[in-house]
């Protein structure tokens, strides 16, 4: 239920925590102030829920996973104000339509959106390389031939990624890469550097994919490969 009269209108996502496939569920599309959706079956999951303008990549507001139950219905209702500037915050508040009294509500938690990134060096007889995810971000240091980072948690959102030999200012990559809320994303830098006479000439190809749509979790039985 959109019930915040300042606010523009927004797209509602829910969006699995364990980035499990097929887990990316109820979406509402361009809804308004007073628009009220109806009921969406969604799979039992611990859940991010984020609100996007229509169109947009960034996050207006995103929440903490909260667990969605098996044989609940819920109802999640933004109200307040989106104007920092007065008395009535913005709140999101999840209601359990089967409680009543102080246990059928609790506000969602705001936090900012995350997604995560791993880097494999993959390009044979390279130097190490250092990755920098935007200028304040986090840098993945010293990462040699055949060696992946493994997953750093980033901030969602168009983030400028660099990539550069250990100790060089003379970045081989740098993209500015849309990164979505509890994504996982790999990026693969891959073939051979090749000097010239003067060592001014050099090439490099770098891969990114969305991963998101491995099924990633723990599973007892069973082995993942790809």
């Amino acid at each position: 239920i959109h019930a915040v009269p300042d606010a523009p209108a927004l797209d509602f996502e829910l969006v699995s925590a364990l980035g499990r496939a097929g887990a990316t569920n109820f979406v509402g599309i361009n809804k308004q102030y007073r628009d009220v959706t109806f009921y969406a079956d969604v799979e039992r999951d611990s859940y991010w829920f984020a609100l996007r303008e229509p169109g947009e990549l960034e996050t207006f507001a995103c929440f903490s996973p909260v667990l969605l139950d098996t044989s609940k219905a819920y109802t999640l209702v933004l109200h307040g104000t989106a104007d920092t500037g007065d008395n009535f915050p913005f709140r999101a508040t999840l209601f359990d339509d089967s409680e009543r009294g102080a246990a059928a509500a609790f506000d969602l938690t705001p936090a900012p959106p995350k997604a995560k990134l791993r880097v494999l060096h993959a390009f044979e007889g390279a130097p190490s390389v250092t990755a920098t995810i935007d200028t304040t971000g986090s840098t993945i240091i010293n990462l040699f031939e055949g060696e992946s980072s493994g997953y750093l948690e980033v901030t969602a959102g168009t983030k400028q990624v660099k990539i550069a030999p250990v100790g060089s200012s003379d970045f081989l990559v740098s993209a500015n890469v849309p990164f979505a809320l509890a994504t996982d994303y790999t990026l693969i830098v891959t073939d051979s550097i090749t000097t010239g006479q003067n060592n001014s000439d050099s090439t490099i190809t770098s891969i990114f994919f969305d991963s998101s749509g491995d099924e990633r979790v723990a599973n007892s039985v069973s082995a993942k490969l790809r």
